[in-house]
């Protein structure tokens, strides 16, 4: 048998209930955060790759410039050495 007299909540269910909801609450807010530091994430990796990029062509220049000015060997960087192939 249903009653439809309105009846009060115990205080511990309405606390139990509001910490549910903050607990849910709290719970959204740290998923925003985790997704928006994932997006700076991926923000960082796409500019690191390019920088990489950048340098890998930067190095390529130098590399090619050095060759025509030395030929082709290796270079001591500690001793500021060229050394031809043989």
């Amino acid at each position: 048998m249903e009653t439809t007299e309105v009846k009060k909540l115990d205080t511990q269910d309405i606390e139990l209930i509001l910490k549910l909801k903050n607990a849910n609450k709290d719970l959204m807010t740290e998923l925003g955060q985790i997704k928006l530091a994932e997006i700076n994430l991926e923000k960082r990796i796409k500019s690191a790759n390019e920088y990489l990029t950048q340098l890998s062509s930067k190095e390529a220049e130098i590399s090619k410039g050095l060759e025509e000015k030395y030929g082709k060997g290796s270079i001591d960087i500690e001793s500021g050495t060229f050394h031809p192939l043989k």
